[in-house]
Formats: C-alpha cells, structure tokens, sequence
C-alpha cells in the first residue's frame, strides 16, 4: 500500500506535466482549498523552468512586486498569496 506523501507526489507530477504545457502558450491560475500543495507545486514549476518565484505574504517579495523591481528577463512569473483586498486595506496595497 502507498503512503500518501507518494500518492500525492505522483499527482503532483501528473499536474505539473500538463501545467507546464498551457504554461507555453497562456496564462494559468493555481486555486484550490488551504494546504492541498498548490504553493509547492507552483516552486517546482518555478524552479524546473527557471522563473520568478515572488509571495505576497513575505514582506521582500511584496516590496518588489509594489516597486516592479524584479527580473522581468524571466520567462515564468509565479505570484503566490494574491487575494482580493479587502475595504479596509485596499488603499494600503499599492
């Protein structure tokens, strides 16, 4: 009997494959529920395709994507913890 750890690598490898063929020719949004893995698909996929990895939730990475200095030489931008701002903090994103 497989563990789960190897069920869910072997899925994340099946999604990865077709990820990264729409990756060629379009733009893709990762969602699904809390803690399904969606982060660290999106950093294998990053890092296999040499991208741009940046997380809104860590405040370096935020600061770079608010003053646009990052690599726009790279062919593969991941921009991870993106949420619909709420009222009371919309005005402090940007």
């Amino acid at each position: 009997m497989q563990s789960n750890f190897v069920h869910m690598g072997k899925i994340k490898r099946h999604l990865a494959t077709y990820l990264k063929k729409d990756l060629a020719k379009k733009m893709i949004l990762l969602a699904g529920p809390r803690q399904c893995g969606k982060s660290t698909l999106a950093k294998e996929i990053t890092k296999s395709e040499h991208g741009t990895y940046l997380n809104w939730d860590i405040v370096s990475d935020r600061l770079l994507i608010q003053k646009h200095e990052f690599d726009f030489n790279s062919k593969l931008f991941v921009f991870d913890e993106l949420h619909i701002p709420s009222p009371s903090t919309s005005n402090h994103i940007f």
